[in-house]
Parts: structure tokens; sequence; C-alpha cells
């Protein structure tokens, strides 16, 4: 099957013609394309998950997201690797904003509730908004 697109110049009687479908560079573009639009939906549906789901534990590790910057064009996002009690690890996907707010660091005990307005948040440390907010004036 092959796709021809017809471009016209002016008054001129003279057609351009780009054969579309059939071409390896289409090829390679509907294979980024695809691949693209792939690790965006499987990164955004990680993104939603972990920001919705509860979770707790102590971060074993923080490792950066190639993927995300990838797709996203963006470094700063961020797996913090939790061992939860039950002693499974799990992987969770943070901003590294919202992890440096809340002074989040390997060692760690984390909690998360469910929903997506809680953060994860150090079990017995002050977040920085709370240092500021307790300051003297």
């Amino acid at each position: 099957m092959h796709t021809t697109l017809h471009f016209c110049r002016g008054s001129s009687d003279r057609i351009w013609r780009c054969r579309l479908i059939g071409s390896p560079l289409s090829l390679c573009l509907t294979l980024l394309a695809v691949v693209s639009l792939t690790g965006f939906v499987v990164l955004a549906g990680r993104w939603i998950r972990d920001g919705y789901l509860p979770y707790e534990g102590q971060v074993v590790a923080i490792k950066s997201s190639r993927m995300a910057w990838l797709v996203f064009e963006s470094g700063d996002l961020e797996y913090l690797r939790v061992r939860t009690p039950e002693g499974h690890t799990i992987s969770r996907l943070v901003s590294s904003e919202v992890r440096s707010r809340q002074r989040v660091r390997v060692g760690d005990y984390v909690v998360k509730q469910r929903g997506f307005g809680s953060q994860v948040r150090p079990r017995d440390k002050l977040t920085t908004q709370e240092i500021l907010d307790g300051a003297p004036r």
C-alpha cells in the first residue's frame, strides 16, 4: 500500500510528489512515535498510581528516572526504592522537588497517605515548610 501526497506550486503545472508510506524514513518516524507514545502512557500511569496509592517503609535508594527524561524531557523525576514493613521492595515515582522539600533521604522511614493531595514525607522528621512555619519571626 502506497500513499502519495501531491504538493502544487502556485499556478504552475508542476506537481511535487512525496511517497509517505513504504519509505524507510516514514517507518523510522512511525516507530519513534509509537515508542514515545507508549513510554508516555506507561510513565503517566505510574505517575498517577504512585501519586494516589498509599505506601510506607524505609527508603533503601533514590534513583533518577532515565525513562522520564526521555519521555518528558525533564530530569526532575526520581524513583524511591522503599522496603515495606512486609519485607517487599517497591519503587515509587516522585519529583525531586517534592522529595527535597519533604527532606526525604536514604534511610528515612517514609509514609504516603492515599490521595493526590498527600505527599510522601518522613515519619519522624519535620518538613521544610514545618521548619519555616515554626521559625521565630
